[in-house]
Parts: structure tokens; sequence; C-alpha cells
């Protein structure tokens, strides 16, 4: 049953397994961002998925609609999980002890013309004071801290705050990565102009053998490669507060995995490789379809882009990002910054032509310590002015999941993931499973579009199986999906990613094509949002 009336103030109450008794995570049902929940349907609330699978049935079935979501887009949309009978809380909800949830009215969004530095000087203000607040009466504070800009605006604020004498205690910055990478190199910088502690945690082919077993126990909700290194948390203190900054580039600048919310379009479900059965494919898109309704009819008759940015934070934000980070809730508390409703209802309020780059360009200038001249690990360049410390011999990526897996863990993921047990499921086509095996091959080469990534795919199958024998170590039975039993076509007649036109193979290999047209795209965009929806003053 769902409600939709709540206190504002009530914070949620988490159970922790190593403590006797909830304690409140800072976040209430306005925030963006929560603790993950898990329910079967039979009453109360589980903070972890291994808590709702023993409360479980013995007998369980597979949701196709769920495992095609995580297949198309790396998450699962809406509340769905890989097992029909467990979901999660839903975004932007309360949950209640009777295992009923409470969801909260989403805010609207408007076509604000304020100049850009008074927006970034309100950001700024508005930032402190939710820092201070979720700060306030730690002893232990960390800051997940990488080259990107959103993270360095949560290390300045803080920074800000001790200078204010509204900080608690010392907090201490964690990078993770390879040693000889940007982020890795510019976070040290960063760490280093504002007197932070820093801690690197390095990142290695076992690593990614660890998030495989973690991902499983966690409901295999997302690729284990997203996980990178959270388990370093979890020798830190149940009362520690670990502050993120992931929600930065949505709501600060409204750019969505590079894409900014003028360039958003609908969700779309794809059988990427043809690993799915035909007939299993269009009874989970239907159901996927379903799931992403439920949010069109929260939300109301709005605008595209409005439902478009509310899509975003349901689905991408909450069911990809935040599903992986949730992992450090299971030890102490995660806060990720800019969710409280203060800042992003401000942010909404403004035009979306105004939601750009220039507003980090003036906050992280407001922040001083020379943060703005450090180098941006995604360009390697100062975001606005002169640039100090650039170095030309770092990695642009922080990891080598693609080398590593093609190399000293074929093998082993190999393994794991069996074609013969995947067709069992009645789910997956086996012959297009050792397809996607063979093209990941050392030596072989990758026939796939450069956005997608058949190494974390193969990564959530082995993930997938794994969570399948944790299931049936706890007694429980995951039944064959029915599905017919005709030939599974070639991978090239189902995904259209294996068919794109020679013409555009050559324009997206030119250096610098493909940003010049994003940028130019970008500029549209914003030019016929203005004209469409004439700001307000």
């Amino acid at each position: 049953m769902i409600q939709t009336d709540f206190d504002s103030k009530t914070k949620q109450k988490i159970l922790r397994k190593n403590d006797s008794g909830p304690y409140e995570h800072p976040s209430t049902a306005h925030h963006l961002c929560q603790p993950t929940l898990y329910n079967t349907g039979g009453g109360r609330w589980n903070d972890t998925w291994l808590g709702a699978m023993r409360n479980a049935d013995r007998v369980l079935e597979w949701d196709p609609a769920a495992i095609l979501s995580i297949l198309s887009f790396h998450y699962a949309v809406g509340d769905m999980t890989p097992i029909r009978s467990i979901s999660r809380n839903p975004w932007m909800s309360m949950a209640n002890d009777d295992g009923t949830a409470t969801l909260s009215p989403i805010p609207e969004h408007g076509f604000s013309a304020a100049d850009q530095r008074e927006t970034a000087a309100t950001l700024y203000n508005l930032l402190r004071d939710e820092a201070a607040t979720v700060c306030e009466g730690r002893s232990e504070i960390y800051i997940l801290l990488s080259g990107g800009l959103d993270s360095r605006i949560v290390a300045g604020i803080l920074a800000h705050l001790k200078k204010e004498g509204r900080l608690p205690c010392d907090p201490v910055c964690v990078t993770w990565g390879l040693e000889n990478s940007r982020d890795v190199e510019y976070a040290r910088a960063v760490a280093k102009a504002l007197d932070f502690e820093w801690v690197h945690a390095g990142i290695g082919p076992e690593t990614i053998i660890e998030n495989i077993r973690i991902s499983a126990g966690t409901g295999n909700l997302f690729p284990p490669s997203d996980l990178h290194c959270l388990s370093w948390f979890r020798n830190v203190s149940p009362d520690a507060l670990v502050l993120a900054g992931s929600y930065g580039d949505s709501i600060g600048r409204a750019e969505f995995s590079g894409r900014h919310l003028l360039e958003l379009t609908p969700h779309s479900p794809a059988n990427l490789f043809g690993l799915v059965r035909p007939d299993v494919y269009e009874a989970a898109t239907t159901g996927i379809m379903k799931e992403l309704d439920v949010l069109k009819g929260r939300a109301g008759d709005v605008l595209p882009h409005v439902f478009h940015e509310y899509e975003q934070q349901c689905h991408y934000m909450r069911g990809m990002i935040q599903q992986a980070m949730n992992l450090v809730n299971n030890r102490c508390t995660l806060y990720q910054l800019f969710t409280d409703p203060s800042v992003y209802s401000y942010m909404w309020s403004i035009h979306p032509s105004f939601r750009t780059n220039g507003t980090y360009e003036i906050l992280i200038e407001l922040l001083g310590c020379g943060l703005a001249r450090i180098p941006w690990a995604r360009t390697n360049r100062a975001l606005r002015g002169a640039t100090h410390g650039a170095r030309s011999d770092l990695e642009k990526e922080f990891h080598l999941y693609g080398e590593w897996i093609s190399g000293p863990l074929y093998e082993r993921v190999e393994t794991i993931v069996d074609p013969g047990w995947f067709a069992e499921t009645g789910i997956f086509c086996g012959e297009r499973i050792r397809e996607l095996a063979d093209s990941l091959r050392p030596g072989a080469r990758n026939h796939y579009g450069r956005s997608f990534k058949p190494y974390s795919v193969w990564l959530w199958l082995a993930g997938l199986k794994t969570m399948a024998h944790l299931c049936e170590e706890m007694g429980k039975e995951i039944q064959p999906v029915n599905s017919s039993d005709r030939p599974c076509p070639p991978a090239s007649e189902i995904d259209p990613n294996l068919r794109r036109g020679s013409l555009r193979k050559m324009v997206s290999g030119i250096p610098g094509a493909p940003e010049m047209k994003k940028r130019l795209n970008r500029w549209l965009l914003r030019r016929k949002a203005l004209k469409k929806y004439p700001p307000v003053s």
C-alpha cells in the first residue's frame, strides 16, 4: 500500500547488522537520495538484500523485466529487482513500520532567469548549510574525492566550514584508482590545497572479483564494476559519516552521464548483444513500460524535460549510482550532498537553458584555495582560466577494467558465466552469451559501439549467477521462466548498435568531431528552449 501524506521532518530509520537498534539517517522523504530498503510483501522493510531474501518464500521467480532493464540501462527502473517477489522502497518516500511506503510530492520546475553569479552564490550558501547540518555531532568524516568537480566542491565546502569553526572534526579524503591516473593525482592536489588528510585506495583485478561477490549479495542490481573500491569503508567506525557529491552534475548543471537535461529522451529498452530470448524480451519490455508508467502517474501533467529529469533521478541516479553507493550504509552513514530539498528545489526553479557549466565555474572560484586552477580529470584542463599542474603522462581512466577482464581475469570470469546455465533460466540465449565471451577474449576485436562496455555486461552476468547460487545456499529455489524453444536470431538482427553505418563509424572516429557535434546540439536546444519557454525575471 502506498500513501501520499507524510511528516517531512521524519528521518529514515535504518537497521544495521552490527547495531542492536535503529539509527536515523540524515535523509528525509523529501531528499532525492535515501538508503535502499527491501520488501517481500510480508510486512516489515529490510535494510539489506540478504535480509529480504531470508524472509522471502522458498520458491522464487525471476523478474525478466528487471533483468532486461539492467541489461538495457545498467539499472533496474522503478522498484523492481531480479527476483519478482522482492521490491525496493519507492523514490522519495518514507518507509513505514508496517511495510507500506508514504510518497512525497515531487517539487515543480521553473523558468527563472537568475544571473549565474547569483545562482552560484545561492548554491554555495545552500550547500554550506546542508553540509553543516549533516556533519553536526560527527566525530569521523570522510569525503569521497575524485578528480571531478562535484567532489571538489564538497571538499571545498567542508574547508570553508572548518575555517568558520562549524565542522566538528577534520575530514579525511579518500580516492580510489590507479596511482598514475588523473583522478588520483588531481584529487591528491585538491586535498593538499585544502590541507586535508588524503588516503589512496588502490584498485586492481582482485577488486573486480571481490565486487562480483559483493554485488551478488546486494541483489545484483548493477554491474559489479560500479562498486569500484567502496568496500574500503567496511573498516571505518559505524558512527562515521561519508560525504559524496555524485548528484552534483545532475543538480548543479543538469547533466546526466554526459547528457544535458534538454538532450534527454524517454527510456527505451533494447536487447543489447541479443542476450535475451525474443519472446521473453517482448514480455519484459511490457513490464518495463508498466513500471515507467508508475512515475508518469505520480508526476502528473508536466513538460517533457521536467519528466525526463524525474526519470533520471528516480531510475538512473537512484537505481544505479545510489544503489551501488548504498553499500556504505551497511557499515556507516553515506550522505549525498546536493540532495537536500532546499538545494535541488532551488536549482530546479532555474530555466534549464541556464543550468550549465557557468554556475560551476563561478562556484569553484568562490571556494578559493586554487581549486579552480587544478585540472578537471575529464579534460585535463581547468574548467575556466589558467590550468596549473596538468600532466600529460597520466591515465585518463582510473581503472583498466576492460584490459583486466580480457587479460588476467578472463578465465576466472568465463568459468562463472556458463552459457548453458543461463539458457536454462529460460531468459537468455546461450549462444549469444558465448559470443559475448568470445568478443572479450584476449586479442579479440570489439565490434560494439564505443558507448557500450561489453565487459560490464559480462561482469553483471557473473554476478547474477553468483547471486542465484547464494539463494540456493539459503535454501531458495528460483524457477526458470517459461519461454519458447525457437532458435535465437543473430545478435546483429536484434541489437541496432551492431549495425552502425560506415559513415557514422567514420565520423565518430574523427578526433573532436563528437564533442563539436554535442556542443552545437546543446546550443541549439538551449536556444529553442529559451524561445519556447521565455525566462521569468
